[in-house]
């Protein structure tokens, strides 16, 4: 028996080495965040994650445990064999998605749960450059020859001697196995191990997120999705909800200002990951959009415009369809609930408008193919319709063969017109046919050249345009489906993160040279435009029209899981894990406005 024990806490051991030094991994992996702690705060991401490491330790030891117990009916080599496997299996799980956790963290502010799954495919890697993705090779490979190697000598001198156990051992076993709860529970208070037991940090979300267990974290996340529970409906009462809710939407359009000429053409520009930090006229830097910063002087500008969330077919939704982004899903991967949503392209449809949506990508990722159809757009372009040879970004096509594929579009286009753009070359890896204008290969200079890379192709596109008579009936909206943290490096939950542009330019507008300060969102356009076009937009419940003089002036974000709410006034951000604020300026009180605005959305989408 005593060897069996002996075993028990070699293996044990192993585990909770191999969370150790992989934690420490991960810290030097993000250390452009990590830099900023102190020794003490770096300490205890190790002290408080030891909790969650230790939970995750009691997990795995339940197979080998439940093993034991069988030693008395079967052979030595029969457990030795079957530990073999199973730690096999285990170290490959752990190592893999241990190495994905470090590069995906990096670019999405959360570790590695069920989220990525819905995205994978042969698109998952297409964000990653070669180094990159020979890095996370090498480190996977290097953990799983060091985890086997240590799994060896530690256990090796135990099995030398392992010897077939007494039918009476098997109860003292099980009744061991048992005792695995303490470690997995985390306490012996009532409540049980969770993300919050770990977190220690009041105001940096990056200490606490390092603390957690990915095994642990990764298994939780499997655990929720297959009970399928919905989000939280006690956030914030009913009543209070629907009252703070319908106060943030009262008086929405009635006084609208009109901007536009009446039925006009209406092409709709989202660009892939442009933030307000790279658009001189929006505070950002002078010389990476040329283009944007000359149009903002040729029409409206939106100076405080926030994207709903921080991924594609979030922003996608949330633009067409009004209805803003959730917390660690994405309603488009829901298919049942995406039909129920209301969508802009349908309005011009019964407008008797011809619509378009032209992609250089692939839009089978995400579930985007599927909602597209549901908005019943006329025609659906995609790289699938390019030459093959045209696809030489690792998404598809390039923006400046995409821009021109739209320009011949819109020329044979029966008026009037509602056609959506959705650029690509701005996303990672930032790889443009543009040579840089920007000195050094880091991975935000490379950003900032693929923005550049697609301002030129826009304004190029831009130009021609104005050179046909398509121009005068035309009212273009430029706009962009999510932020980036580069420039910068912006924490997943920072409100620069999500500051992105909203231009309306073309010879539709009845106005140039104009700036709007008002706090709006990515769900407002659609309030905003239909309201332009004389048609009710009481359908989209998410939606204020921001050109009306009473409409309410805030934005709302969220992240993987928290909200920013911001006013004229106020900068709220709060964390849901740790039911805490994370930053707080302006008027307090105002964090019930973004509280009952978070939960109409978990209603919302649990209804759906």
């Amino acid at each position: 028996m005593k060897q069996k024990f002996s075993f028990f806490l070699k293996y044990a051991s192993l585990w909770i080495i191999f969370f150790l030094v992989t934690k420490g991994i991960f810290l030097i992996y993000q250390y452009d965040q990590s830099q900023h702690l102190n020794i003490f705060e770096i300490a205890k991401i190790f002290l408080h994650g030891l909790r969650m490491d230790l939970s995750a330790t009691g997990y795995i030891l339940l197979i080998p445990g439940l093993l034991l117990c069988l030693t008395p009916l079967l052979p030595p080599r029969w457990f030795i064999n079957s530990i073999h496997g199973y730690t096999a299996i285990m170290s490959i799980f752990l190592c893999l998605i241990t190495t994905l956790d470090f590069e995906l963290f990096r670019n999405w502010g959360f570790r590695f749960d069920v989220s990525p799954l819905k995205y994978i495919g042969k698109e998952s890697l297409a964000s990653s450059e070669f180094l990159i993705i020979l890095l996370l090779t090498t480190l996977f490979l290097v953990l799983l020859v060091s985890i086997l190697f240590l799994y060896w000598r530690l256990t090796r001198s135990t099995y030398i001697v392992f010897t077939k156990s007494h039918w009476s051992h098997s109860p003292v076993y099980l009744l061991a196995t048992a005792f695995l709860i303490l470690p997995i529970r985390g306490s012996l208070d009532i409540g049980p191990m969770n993300t919050g037991t770990v977190f220690f940090h009041k105001k940096n979300p990056f200490a606490n997120q390092a603390a957690i267990n990915l095994f642990w974290n990764f298994g939780d996340s499997v655990t929720k999705s297959l009970e399928e529970k919905n989000y939280p409906e006690n956030f914030l009462d009913p009543e209070t909800t629907k009252s703070i809710f319908n106060n943030l939407y009262a008086n929405n359009s009635s006084d609208t200002i009109k901007l536009i000429i009446d039925n006009p053409n209406v092409l709709l520009i989202i660009l892939e990951s442009f933030t307000a930090k790279t658009i001189a006229t929006l505070g950002g830097l002078e010389e990476v959009t040329p283009t944007i910063n000359a149009l903002s002087k040729e029409g409206v500008l939106f100076e405080n415009f926030y994207s709903s969330g921080s991924r594609t077919d979030k922003g996608l939704i949330s633009i067409l369809s009004g209805f803003p982004a959730q917390p660690k899903t994405s309603i488009i991967t829901y298919t049942n609930k995406t039909k129920q949503l209301p969508k802009l392209n349908h309005e011009f449809l019964d407008m008797g408008y011809t619509t378009s949506f032209i992609y250089g990508g692939d839009i089978n990722f995400a579930n985007i193919n599927s909602y597209l159809n549901m908005c019943m757009f006329d025609n659906i372009t995609s790289k699938h319709y390019f030459d093959t040879e045209l696809s030489t970004s690792k998404w598809g096509v390039h923006d400046g063969i995409v821009f021109d594929s739209l320009y011949s579009h819109i020329l044979r286009n029966q008026q009037p017109f509602f056609t959506t753009l959705l650029t690509l070359s701005s996303h990672e890896p930032f790889d443009v046919p543009l040579q840089s204008s920007f000195y050094g290969e880091t991975e935000e200079s490379k950003y900032l050249n693929s923005v550049h890379y697609t301002d030129k192709e826009l304004g190029e596109f831009i130009s021609k345009f104005k050179k046909t008579a398509l121009w005068d009936n035309t009212l273009v909206i430029i706009t962009a489906d999510h932020g980036s943290r580069h420039p910068n490096n912006n924490k997943v939950h920072e409100v620069d993160k999500f500051h992105i542009p909203m231009l309306w330019v073309g010879g539709a507008l009845n106005v140039i040279d104009t700036v709007i300060s008002k706090y709006s969102s990515q769900t407002d356009l659609a309030a905003t435009l239909l309201n332009q076009l004389g048609k009710n937009s009481s359908q989209f419940n998410y939606s204020k029209n921001i050109f009306s003089e009473s409409s309410k002036s805030f934005s709302f974000y969220d992240f993987n899981n928290g909200f920013g709410y911001i006013d004229d006034h106020t900068q709220i951000i709060y964390d849901l894990n740790s039911n805490q604020v994370i930053k707080m300026s302006g008027d307090s009180s105002k964090l019930i406005n973004g509280k009952a605005y978070m939960q109409t959305i978990f209603s919302d989408f649990n209804k759906k």
